[in-house]
């Protein structure tokens, strides 16, 4: 059970000017650059069982105490290498997953967890329409497990923020949503949709900084499990200009979730998701 808790806890990881000055935003990954990302997320839960008295009593004896109380802190630093474009105008890249730590307490307790990811290189390329490929994964620890969960991953996190085509000034705002699939270890894939509203609300030289509102939903049926859950927070965005890419970002998204489990057992997790992400960029010499 604590596994499970885990997984699905782990996937939950700006100055005014002139009105009248209107800027067109487009997501573009260049080539020939190196984007360096260092994310940090922190998780602060409450779980609460609900179950007939025996099965509790089960529980305590098994050293199980209820509530659970749960902290997640995680660290982690992905380079991003693109390299010159090909003839077919796609750009060659290397994801290298330099860092990868957490850490996970329950009620006191440390819970060990292995960093598969980390010291893994994933080769692709992007389409001109900023699409990724995976063409191979490589790594000591690589299984195939471990690959299914990471291109599954990858595939969700390069989907990029779908600016509006029109230009937008100071007050404009726009509607993002973004369908993902959680993979779990023992049980069908969890679907979420995050829907954001980016609210652009200054622009200094070439960054540009967005109020970001987020709402989350999840209703998915695993094997013998109903499970649903809602959610909704605030955060910024502080856009790059000039490298079309985003420079920093960060959410306090607030998530209470509900499990449905045989035997009329009933699982309800109250937590708080903080993540905080920063991306540097650097033409390759």
């Amino acid at each position: 059970m604590y596994k499970q808790i885990i997984q699905l806890a782990v996937f939950f990881f700006f100055v005014q000017i002139s009105a009248q000055k209107k800027i067109t935003f487009k997501y573009q990954v260049q080539e020939n650059t190196v984007y360096k990302t260092e994310m940090t997320t922190n998780i602060d839960g409450v779980i609460h069982m609900d179950a007939d008295e025996a099965t509790l009593e089960q529980m305590r004896k098994s050293g199980m105490e209820l509530p659970i109380k749960m902290t997640q802190n995680a660290n982690s630093t992905i380079i991003n290498t693109t390299y010159a474009s090909n003839s077919k105008g796609s750009i060659p890249t290397a994801l290298y997953y330099e860092k990868m730590e957490s850490e996970t307490v329950m009620n006191g307790n440390p819970i060990n967890q292995d960093n598969m990811f980390k010291g893994l290189t994933v080769y692709g390329k992007y389409a001109p329409d900023n699409s990724f490929k995976i063409d191979t994964i490589t790594g000591d620890n690589l299984t195939d497990q471990i690959q299914k969960v990471l291109s599954t991953t990858i595939q969700q996190l390069q989907n990029q923020i779908t600016f509006p085509k029109e230009a937008m000034a100071i007050g404009d705002y726009f509607k993002d949503e973004v369908p993902m699939s959680i993979p779990m270890a023992t049980a069908t894939p969890v679907d979420i949709l995050l829907t954001s509203v980016y609210t652009l609300v200054a622009i200094k030289g070439e960054l540009a900084f967005f109020d970001v509102d987020q709402t989350i939903d999840l209703n998915s049926s695993m094997k013998g499990m109903d499970l649903k859950a809602s959610g909704q927070g605030k955060g910024s965005l502080e856009y790059d200009i000039k490298n079309n890419f985003p420079k920093r970002y960060s959410t306090d998204l607030h998530i209470k979730m509900n499990m449905t489990m045989p035997n009329d057992m009933n699982m309800d997790m109250d937590m708080v998701t903080k993540t905080s992400l920063s991306i540097t960029t650097k033409r390759r010499e």
